[in-house]
């Protein structure tokens, strides 16, 4: 995979509206021609969570760039800066019904727990595959998210009643209404 690429569309998953696609062209074969529609379902990239800058320095240690030396550095700064600056503007996370499991759910905690997400009002999961363990991680990151008011979990029936009376005793602590 290269750097460069994975740069931008991690840049452009970062707070994606629901029903907002990234096109990721890297998926785009030279082949004859075809029809734009039938282009731009092959190349509908998969939403991902958003990672921490850290997390992204240690993916793209192993990615191809044409000039790792200059060029690592620079996509690591540009992902810092846009991380920072996008998050601290967003209010609203929806994740809503992406087949999302727990390793999904750790990395929105780990976004929440860097702090960088300040104006976050809703965080929507609703309809994924989030077991426990996610819930925990999620528990854990809300002092990291002081605005969040709104938090869904609905639909992941893999959270267990231990973990969801932990998650909904933390959110009413914040006065966060929270619905698992």
């Amino acid at each position: 995979q290269r750097g460069w690429c994975y740069c931008e569309v991690s840049l452009a998953m970062l707070a994606k509206r629901r029903g907002e696609r990234v096109l990721a062209l890297t998926a785009a074969a030279a082949s004859e021609a075809e029809s734009a529609s039938v282009l731009v379902q092959r190349c509908v990239a998969t939403r991902t969570p958003p990672v921490t800058p850290a997390s992204f320095a240690a993916k793209i240690s192993g990615m191809s760039f044409s000039h790792p030396r200059d060029d690592m550095p620079l996509v690591e700064a540009l992902y810092a800066a846009g991380f920072s600056e996008r998050l601290a503007q967003v209010t609203k996370l929806d994740y809503t019904n992406l087949r999302w499991g727990d390793a999904e759910a750790e990395a929105v905690a780990a976004v929440l727990s860097s702090g960088a997400a300040t104006s976050l009002k809703s965080l929507d999961l609703g309809a994924n595959a989030i077991s426990d363990k996610g819930a925990n991680a999620l528990t854990a990151s809300l002092e990291g998210a002081p605005a969040l008011s709104f938090l869904n979990l609905l639909g992941n029936r893999a959270i267990g009643e231990a973990a969801a009376a932990k998650l909904r005793e933390a959110c009413n602590e914040r006065g966060i209404k929270v619905y698992v």
